[in-house]
């Protein structure tokens, strides 16, 4: 009896496995292709109930930011903060994708008090750019509102201890059509779907 039982279940293991080959899933038939599923290979099978997943472009991670006044993780040179000249301080680029078409720059504190500090935002710097001067905006670069309650750059003032200053570079496929003194809200909406890489260079500053 033993034998017939185990006889039937073999056959009923190659009837599933067969069905399976033949229909397999949803899932397996279908590919996102621009934000839609396409049939792929079964058409007999049902289109997916979940939203298509949207696929990041691959980012490059060889661009690099770096600045002659300090180091990664290394103190930030008084003169760029507000117990000094409040100057921006001199930043350096290299090996920007070749079909960038713009830069952006966002420059934020995490370890503020109460929510992250954004110190400095730029956008619409050309891609051909190696250097931004101390202190200089060239013209055609836009700044955006800090929250300081300005426009451009506000230098490091920590209140107590050590906080971390990190410039986030962005290589983007497209300018940023956006008013000066935008918000870094609207800059991050304006950049979605068109970062093709992203750098970053973190400076201390401690009063």
């Amino acid at each position: 009896m033993k034998k017939y039982i185990f006889i039937i279940v073999c056959i009923a293991l190659v009837v599933i496995g067969l069905f399976t080959v033949r229909f397999g899933s949803a899932e397996d038939s279908w590919i996102c292709v621009d934000g839609q599923w396409a049939m792929h290979g079964k058409p007999n099978t049902a289109k997916p109930a979940f939203p298509c997943p949207v696929v990041a472009k691959k980012e490059v991670s060889s661009m690099k930011l770096y600045s002659a006044a300090f180091g990664e993780n290394e103190f930030i040179p008084k003169i760029y903060s507000c117990d000094g000249a409040k100057r921006s301080p001199p930043l350096s680029i290299s090996e920007v994708p070749p079909d960038t078409k713009t830069l952006a720059l966002i420059m934020e504190d995490p370890d503020a008090p109460d929510n992250t500090f954004i110190h400095w935002t730029m956008w619409n710097i050309p891609p051909d750019s190696k250097e931004l001067e101390e202190g200089v905006v060239p013209d055609g670069i836009m700044e955006g509102a800090n929250s300081g309650g300005s426009t451009g750059y506000y230098p490091p003032c920590p209140p107590v201890s050590t906080h971390r200053y990190i410039f986030t570079l962005y290589a983007l496929d497209s300018r940023i059509d956006l008013p000066a003194s935008g918000s870094v809200s609207q800059l991050r909406t304006a950049m979605e779907r068109h970062i093709l890489a992203q750098t970053q260079l973190t400076g201390l500053y401690k009063r």
